[in-house]
C-alpha cells in the first residue's frame, strides 16, 4: 500500500467543524467530498502529524487544497485536521478528559476568549498555520493553539488555576499526581499519559505543569 493510500485510510469518515459542527466534510476511500484525491504534494511532518498540498479533480479540473494532520489515526479523540484554514475534529461533541478552569485540550481560540477575555500576551509561531500561544499573566496561565485549538495548557506555580477533574496544580506532591491519575510509569522530566491522548508534563515542576496533547 502507497503513502498516499495510507494517509486517506487514517482519514476515512466524516470530519465535524470545531467552530460550527454543523459544517462537516467527509473522506470516502480515495475521495474528499466526492472528488477524486490525485496526490499529497510537498508533505512536511509525519506519518500522523503532517502538512501537505492535496491535489484533487473537482468538476473536471486539478485543484489543489492545503491540508493539515494532527493525530491522524491514534487511538485517541485528539485527531484534527485543517482543511484551507477550516478546523475538524472526528466528532461532533469535543471529546477530552482533563481540563484547566473550563479549558480542554481541542477547545477553539473562541472560546477561550469568551471565558476569559483579551489575553495580556499573545505569541505567535511559524511552525503550523494559526499556530500561538496566549497568556494571562494575573492568574498564571498560558494557552498554546495549532490551527486555532488548543493543544497545551501550562499553569504556573504563581497562579491560582487547577486541573478541573483532580483540583491538583504545581503546588500538589508528585505523589498526589500519581494516584489521582493513576500514574505507574512515573516520568518526571517527560510526559505521563493520563489517558484519552492528554498528558501531563513535569518538565518544569514546581515552577509549572502542563496538559498537553503531546507525548513528545
Amino acid at each position: 500500500m502507497n503513502e498516499l493510500k495510507k494517509k486517506l485510510n487514517r482519514l476515512q469518515g466524516i470530519w465535524y467543524s470545531i467552530e460550527d459542527p454543523s459544517q462537516t466534510v467527509s473522506f470516502d476511500g480515495g475521495k474528499f467530498e466526492g472528488n477524486q484525491v490525485i496526490s499529497f504534494d510537498d508533505v512536511a511532518g509525519g506519518s500522523t502529524t503532517f502538512g501537505c498540498k492535496m491535489v484533487l479533480v473537482e468538476n473536471g479540473f486539478m485543484r489543489t487544497r492545503h491540508l493539515f494532520v494532527q493525530d491522524l489515526g491514534r487511538d485517541t479523540p485528539h485527531q484534527y485536521i485543517a482543511i484551507d484554514g477550516i478546523s475538524y475534529r472526528k466528532t461532533k461533541e469535543p471529546v477530552y478528559g482533563e481540563s484547566v478552569g473550563g479549558i480542554y485540550l481541542g477547545m477553539p481560540y473562541q472560546d477561550v476568549a469568551k471565558l476569559y477575555g483579551t489575553p495580556d500576551m499573545i505569541e505567535n509561531s511559524s511552525n503550523w498555520p494559526r499556530s500561538f500561544k496566549i497568556g494571562y499573566s494575573k492568574i498564571g496561565l498560558t494557552v498554546r493553539f495549532s490551527f486555532s485549538i488548543v493543544d497545551n495548557i501550562t499553569l504556573y506555580s504563581y497562579g491560582d488555576r487547577k486541573l478541573d477533574k483532580s483540583l491538583l496544580n504545581s503546588h500538589n506532591s508528585l505523589d498526589e499526581f500519581k494516584v489521582a491519575y493513576g500514574i505507574e510509569d512515573f516520568h518526571d522530566k517527560w510526559s505521563n499519559s493520563i489517558g484519552n491522548g492528554e498528558y501531563i508534563w513535569f518538565n518544569e515542576y514546581p515552577q509549572s505543569i502542563a496538559l498537553s496533547t503531546y507525548a513528545f
